[in-house]
């Protein structure tokens, strides 16, 4: 099972447009297994698959490997078995996993050449950026637009990657781990069967909510953004702007999925049809902040809590009066 893993592994590789995928599915045997067969053969069957992709790869793809799929898949694993729900098993793996991730992040250097090149992707990226605005530069010219136009446009595409830039790698580490952690956890309900292996479902969309205490993570987030200026004294601008954009935006997919939950809701509420639901879901994507601020407000004002049931009143009291 570990070398159909590191082969999964060596394939998502060299197809990139399918690789992500690949990638998820080869921590579905990791999960089964530490969901199957417990611990002692997790740890076999991860020390196996470390050291073949040493042998093959270099510790730096260990690394990688350890922390975007062994670790999660074993969080994942001993998450569900806490048997705290599946949903709230998810989210306590995600998180772990993801902290997991930055730190072993912040230490990649330490792990060799690979380690140092993964260090310099933000600087990678945003020579993407410049090079892709250079080509949107010419294009512009040659249709001979405004250059106060050029000029506005050009520097919201420049203000764009800069900001995605502060994103690279936490929040795209942290959307791997959602995407992966949803393929773990259908890969076990798909499979798991034929390892005696039986979890519950998740719950329906639109009953999924979260705690109140996310707001501090958006609070928190805006605030370093926006006052990344104050730490300029201390030499901590840049680092604390890079942590407040990426709580904000991790907060904001957090309250978007939240917000979509709650769209699900009101579709059932008011039976929506099909068709209708795919179009306005598609416009709730256009139209994005929507999502996030009834996601934000959802959680604050509860619109899916349980009315309180109405009084009736007897025909007695209704004859009770003053005139």
């Amino acid at each position: 099972m570990a070398l159909g893993t590191l082969l999964e592994v060596l394939l998502a590789l060299q197809i990139p447009l399918v690789g992500a995928l690949i990638l998820a599915m080869a921590g579905v045997p990791a999960l089964l297994v530490g969901l199957g067969w417990g611990t002692a053969w997790f740890s076999l069957y991860g020390a196996l698959l470390l050291g073949a992709s040493g042998a093959v790869g270099g510790w730096s793809l260990a690394l990688i490997l350890g922390s975007l799929l062994l670790v999660p898949s074993a969080l994942l694993a001993w998450a569900l078995k806490q048997r705290i729900g599946t949903l709230s098993a998810l989210a306590l793996s995600l998180g772990m996993a993801f902290l997991v991730s930055a730190s072993l992040w912040s230490v990649a250097p330490l792990f060799g050449e690979t380690g140092v090149q993964l260090w310099g992707l933000r600087d990678n990226f945003l020579q993407q950026g410049m090079i892709i605005e250079g080509q949107l530069r010419k294009v512009y010219t040659a249709q001979e637009m405004d250059p106060a136009s050029v000029a506005m446009i050009l520097e919201q595409f420049r203000g764009w990657i800069n900001y995605l830039a502060l994103l690279v790698p936490m929040t795209f580490l942290f959307l791997w781990h959602i995407a992966s952690m949803g393929v773990f956890f259908w890969g076990a309900r798909r499979f798991g069967d034929r390892f005696g292996i039986l979890l519950d479902p998740l719950p329906a969309f639109s009953t999924w909510k979260a705690d109140w205490n996310l707001i501090w993570v958006f609070l928190g987030g805006w605030l370093l953004f926006n006052g990344a200026g104050w730490f300029a004294p201390l030499g901590l601008e840049n680092l604390m702007r890079m942590i407040g954009a990426n709580c904000l935006t991790i907060s904001k997919v957090l309250y978007s999925v939240l917000g979509f939950s709650l769209l699900f809701y009101y579709f059932g509420v008011y039976q929506v049809s099909s068709p209708n639901r795919v179009g306005l879901s598609i416009i709730a994507t256009f139209f994005y902040q929507v999502p996030i601020w009834l996601g934000i407000a959802d959680i604050w004002f509860d619109f899916r809590a349980p009315k309180a049931p109405e009084t009736k009143k007897d025909a007695a009291d209704d004859s009770d009066s003053f005139f």
